[in-house]
């Protein structure tokens, strides 16, 4: 929850999480499906209990300030979030979508929306949520497929990769009255010309940097 804290700090309005399921199905916060690169401990984290994975140390590796920070549960989150701040759940894989959707269910008051590079599994979220915000993340497939795919859902946003990003992808979304959030922006300048060229807001490692660089001229 470090990271979460101290990003709140920074200015950030909301935060951008990836969601995977230990094996006793708790809905857990993890970029990799493997925890050895991020903590003390090792093996995939399917494979691992919550009791075992709470076993392992995830803030050393970072720094010695954050050594003994335990891995978060969603649930962890969302109670610590409230509705004060915006979150985008990434689900990476099928399996996440049934046990993160009954949890958000017991925090109706919650900011979320749920985004995912797999189209299919946000369809299938479609059926289950009518009227929940949902995100198409889009690396390398079609600008048209994913305008497509964000009118047959009727999803919030896009969700780009910033190399994606020209004229001519902003100019299809202006048309299609899409807001536009691309990843990954840690450069001030380049925020600066992204929010002068009309995307709705950025993912970003250092929502301090760009906060201080939002009324900063090109």
């Amino acid at each position: 929850m470090a990271a979460f804290r101290s990003a709140e700090a920074a200015g950030a309005d909301g935060f951008e999480c990836d969601i995977q399921l230990t094996a006793d199905a708790v809905p857990i916060l993890l970029h990799d499906d493997n925890i050895r690169r991020t903590s003390t401990g090792r093996g995939k984290i399917c494979d691992l209990t919550l009791a075992e994975v709470r076993q392992s140390d995830f803030g050393g590796w970072f720094s010695e300030l954050f050594r003994g920070e335990p891995l978060p549960t969603l649930a962890e989150l969302l109670s610590w979030t409230g509705s004060r701040l915006w979150l985008n759940l990434e689900l990476k894989h099928a399996e996440t979508a049934m046990p993160t959707l009954e949890l958000l269910r017991q925090f109706p008051g919650s900011k979320v929306v749920l985004s995912s590079f797999d189209w299919d599994l946000l369809y299938d979220l479609r059926l289950h949520a009518p009227g929940l915000p949902l995100a198409v993340l889009v690396d390398r497939k079609p600008i048209e497929a994913a305008l497509d795919t964000v009118r047959r859902l009727g999803a919030s946003a896009l969700h780009p990769s910033i190399r994606r990003i020209s004229p001519q992808f902003l100019a299809a979304c202006r048309r299609e009255k899409v807001p536009v959030f691309p990843y990954t922006v840690d450069d001030p300048m380049q925020f600066s010309r992204l929010v002068q060229d009309g995307v709705d807001g950025v993912f970003t490692n250092n929502p301090r940097l760009l906060n201080g660089s939002r009324n900063t001229p090109p």
